[in-house]
């Protein structure tokens, strides 16, 4: 089926045996223990009677099913390749995956001591799948993760594990005592248009912010694709909103460019002059649109050494 790989996850039965009640005792939430850098494991992984739940260590969760056999226990996941972990049993609470010379500890519980324990499913959601070739494979440390997706017409802000509001974004943003404003990754949503990110873009100026890294399609085991992103304010008074003479613009409208599709760009657009050429994409054109916009701009105006700067609708 397109789309849909077996995950695969070898274990060694030694101590549980070959029983018609394994998947029954396979059955629990399995939490990792964090002892390094385990950007290639689930952080949880449920398996219930008829369906998994898990999360990675980009808080990015998903939904699907499992089969247990003699020896092997099979995870159907969307966007997943196939991966053998080797899995000990230490005792009822203790399990090991080993993946070559990786060895990643998980205590199984309950769904009753994990429900005692207070700990909320995260929502699961699909990405944009919006290719770039460009991949992330691990989060710079002290980063800032925002998911921005679609729940219905709805949009919805998780802040890492947290479910907020566009308002909080400002304060989940705030560098404290270092003082070091950290980089901030979103997770772009199935949905999402690009008026939807303008909105999210406006929260982020006001933690002075002017690029965030977008993260778009799932390729692989904690592997992702994005598209570095800038963006400035023509009003506002945030550090990252920018200084122009409107009345020079207004006389020269030659540099105020509204592309609302790739064939308003071409190798003609741009010229080599001593004021940057401003770029608001239409907020109708569809998130992919968007991005290939961007690329096609920076290409042509870069070929022929223009400056130039994209914007967003200011907010006062």
């Amino acid at each position: 089926m397109k789309g849909i790989y077996w995950f695969v996850l070898s274990i060694s039965l030694t101590q549980i045996g070959c029983r018609p009640s394994l998947k029954k005792e396979t059955q629990g939430v399995y939490l990792h223990y964090y002892t390094g850098n385990s950007s290639t494991v689930f952080g949880e992984l449920h398996l219930l009677e008829d369906s998994l739940y898990t999360h990675d260590v980009f808080m990015f969760a998903q939904s699907g099913s499992y089969e247990v056999d003699d020896d092997s226990l099979y995870l159907i996941l969307e966007n997943l390749g196939q991966i053998a972990y080797k899995i000990t049993k230490i005792d009822n609470e203790i399990w090991v995956l080993q993946n070559g010379p990786d060895s990643l500890i998980y205590h199984k519980v309950t769904f009753d001591y994990y429900r005692s324990l207070q700990l909320a499913r995260i929502e699961s959601y699909k990405l944009a799948n919006i290719h770039t070739r460009i991949f992330l494979d691990t989060l710079d440390a002290g980063h800032s993760l925002i998911h921005f997706y679609r729940a219905g017409d709805s949009t919805k802000i998780r802040l890492n594990d947290a479910t907020k509001d566009f308002e909080d974004i400002p304060v989940f943003l705030e560098p404290g005592h270092s003082r070091v404003r950290s980089p901030v990754y979103c997770m772009i949503g199935e949905g999402i248009t690009v008026n939807d990110l303008y909105q999210l873009y406006h929260e982020l100026a006001r933690s002075n912010y002017n690029k965030t890294t977008l993260i778009l399609a799932k390729s692989g085991k904690n592997r992702f694709e994005i598209f570095e992103d800038k963006f400035g304010l023509v009003s506002g008074s945030y550090w990252y909103s920018l200084n122009i003479d409107t009345a020079f613009y207004k006389n020269h409208p030659e540099l105020l460019l509204h592309p609302s599709s790739l064939s308003d760009i071409s190798d003609s657009t741009f010229q080599k002059l001593d004021d940057p050429y401003l770029i608001q994409i239409d907020q109708q054109v569809t998130l992919n649109v968007y991005i290939q916009i961007k690329e096609k701009v920076k290409k042509l105006a870069e070929q022929n050494g223009a400056k130039f700067q994209f914007i967003v609708p200011g907010i006062d």
